[in-house]
């Protein structure tokens, strides 16, 4: 399936070019159209518990400030998503408008973020996040996107890249996640310069191994090769993020939440260590 609709979620403090310039660059890569999404809180949000108690004329002089204050917030991110699309010599234009071509649209939304992505999110062809903070699971927007749309999800790390996708590392284990993420990640493959398996010793004597997924690829115009981690001195989340950057790779493709929700919150597991630690960018899909 070609990448033609893209949903980016953007906050407050998502605002960082680098997150802006790198989903453009993958627009401008598929001719496809961003969207940026941006959702403020509805009228009752605006109501801190502290001014439970207070008069009618108080409580609306609060609310008051907290809308001026959130207008003044969104037209700010929006000043940001429009000098990012001149900087990357994209159009502004409403999904659909011009589909042979490049554009990007800044939609507002009143409610819940988490909500609103998981319901937008099932007609993208792609999603977009920024990396969530290291001392945190992550955030309910990106768990979202990877367990309520069906979606393939790009995380894009805090750091400054020439592109996405010329070298691509796949993590393979088998999986329905891992196969999924390979399917949605073809577009992406067939245009990458390298493309690069990573598995384990163990998972090459399973089926389908890492070969049989070179051969996969293959019937669909993809040359790959397998890499064979070593997991003896490191879990497999850290020899991922290893191998991947000993490859020199800008994309790693892995499946997303392949355990019971409830063992990954017990025991954290694969894709909570790469969404807190991975400095390239993570295409997912659960």
């Amino acid at each position: 399936m070609p990448i033609k609709t893209i949903l980016l979620p953007l906050g407050e403090n998502d605002g960082d070019e680098a997150l802006l310039d790198a989903a453009l660059t993958v627009a401008k890569r598929f001719n496809a159209h961003l969207d940026v999404l941006h959702v403020e809180p509805d009228e009752e949000s605006l109501l801190p518990y502290a001014t439970i108690g207070l008069s009618s004329s108080m409580r609306e002089s609060v609310r008051a400030a907290a809308r001026q204050q959130r207008s003044e917030a969104t037209r700010s991110l929006q000043q940001t998503v429009d000098k990012a699309c001149v900087r990357a010599g994209v159009s502004m234009a409403k999904r659909g408008d011009y589909p042979d071509n490049v554009s990007a649209d800044w939609l507002v939304e009143t409610g819940s973020k988490t909500e609103l992505v998981a319901r937008l999110g099932r007609l993208a062809d792609l999603i977009v996040v920024p990396r969530p903070e290291r001392v945190s699971p992550p955030p309910r927007t990106i768990d979202a996107a990877l367990r309520e749309t069906g979606r393939p999800t790009l995380m894009i790390p805090p750091v400054a890249m020439d592109g996405i996708g010329d070298h691509v590392a796949i993590g393979w284990n088998g999986s329905k996640e891992a196969a999924q993420a390979v399917a949605a990640a073809r577009p992406i493959l067939r245009e990458a310069g390298t493309v690069t398996v990573l598995t384990t010793e163990k998972r090459q004597k399973r089926r389908p191994n890492g070969d049989e997924l070179v051969t996969y690829l293959s019937c669909h115009g993809i040359v790959a090769s397998v890499r064979i981690m070593d997991t003896r001195a490191q879990s497999v989340p850290e020899a991922l993020l290893a191998g991947a950057k000993e490859l020199d790779a800008d994309l790693l493709v892995v499946g997303g939440y392949s355990r019971h929700r409830l063992r990954e919150v017990i025991m954290g597991g694969v894709t909570r260590h790469l969404l807190a630690e991975s400095d390239i960018p993570l295409l997912m899909v659960h």
